[in-house]
């Protein structure tokens, strides 16, 4: 079982959450994303091995680019803005969950914890094995985001099929 899946394991069955590894989310896949059905907060795991991965290559996903979005006016909003055209283009951020943590080795933790604290609003958990098993550490909790969130419903929807072709692909995996 790897690193991700053990995670999965322990929030479905630890924590409650509904949870899955490899969702497409935020613009991109998440690593892990959990979803708490009662309270409605959408949780997403980005693991880290490195400091290339977390310092250069994670900046760069889509999922901290601005989208292009485009807005079809009403003809009493185009009236109100003297809009010339019954649509405009415009950027917007690409939605956030409501919890976001990095889940770093021990040896990523020690290396990078500077630079790790220094990021707003993000939480860090440490993961290692022990017996043959992996153990999951919080050691920097975060913040709850309250802006620019992910649409629950559509994400429970998302996360529905993405459980289902989970589980379709390990029974045909049995055959």
């Amino acid at each position: 079982m790897t690193a991700e899946e053990s995670l999965v394991v322990s929030l479905r069955f630890g924590d409650s959450l509904v949870a899955c590894t490899e969702v497409i989310a935020s613009g991109g896949i998440a690593d892990v994303l959990a979803l708490d059905l009662n309270k409605k907060l959408v949780y997403e795991y980005e693991f880290k091995r490195s400091s290339q991965d977390l310092k250069i290559n994670e900046p760069k996903k889509s999922k901290y680019q601005l989208v292009k979005c485009h807005k079809w006016f009403t003809k009493e909003e185009m009236k109100k803005i003297d809009a010339k055209k019954s649509w405009a283009i415009y950027y917007e951020n690409n939605p956030k969950p409501n919890k976001f943590y990095f889940v770093v080795t021990k040896e990523l933790w020690k290396k990078e914890e500077e630079y790790l604290k220094s990021l707003p609003n993000i939480g860090v958990i440490v993961f290692y094995l022990h017996n043959e098993k992996y153990v999951f550490e919080t050691v920097r909790k975060c913040g709850l985001n309250k802006s620019n969130l992910h649409n629950f419903n559509q994400l429970q929807k998302i996360m529905l099929l993405r459980i289902s072709s989970s589980l379709a692909n390990e029974l045909r995996g049995k055959k």
